[in-house]
């Protein structure tokens, strides 16, 4: 089963700040899904995890990687982001090296953070080794994820 994530980046000031501390050209990450009205994306932003349309923000610059997982991965995957559904967003995550977050912890979500959590719950993890933090640039560097072929 392929399962897309599609990084984006735009001109905001966050996206930028994002940018800027991540040392990433892209600032945020979505999971690509299927809806009802066709694709869509579900991911972590400032108003929490929701699955939102495939045209919700205009980005400046989009990348799409995927990876291929077992099927039985890929379902966990979908299902854990599912049940994440309007968890809030972790604002401790911009901050997580200072206060030491785990950012494991199931109680709110950065974009990153709940990509990365969904394979690694599905055994399929995205990053070799651990890490403090999961940035979007640090999944950019995934050996897991490609372009579509």
């Amino acid at each position: 089963m392929k399962i897309g994530l599609r990084f984006i980046t735009s001109n905001s000031v966050v996206s930028q700040a994002i940018r800027a501390v991540t040392w990433s050209e892209y600032s945020h990450v979505d999971l690509i899904v299927k809806s009802n009205a066709g694709l869509a994306l579900l991911g972590a932003q400032a108003d929490g995890v929701k699955l939102r349309t495939w045209n919700y923000c205009q980005p400046t610059k989009i990348l799409n990687l995927y990876a291929d997982v077992p099927d039985k991965a890929g379902e966990q995957v979908f299902e854990f982001t599912h049940a994440q559904i309007g968890k809030p967003y972790d604002y401790t995550a911009l901050v997580g090296n200072l206060l030491h977050r785990d950012w494991q912890e199931d109680d709110s979500w950065f974009c990153s953070e709940l990509i990365a959590a969904a394979f690694d719950k599905a055994g399929y993890p995205l990053l070799n080794g651990s890490a403090n933090r999961i940035t979007p640039g640090m999944l950019l560097r995934s050996p897991r994820l490609f372009p579509k072929i």
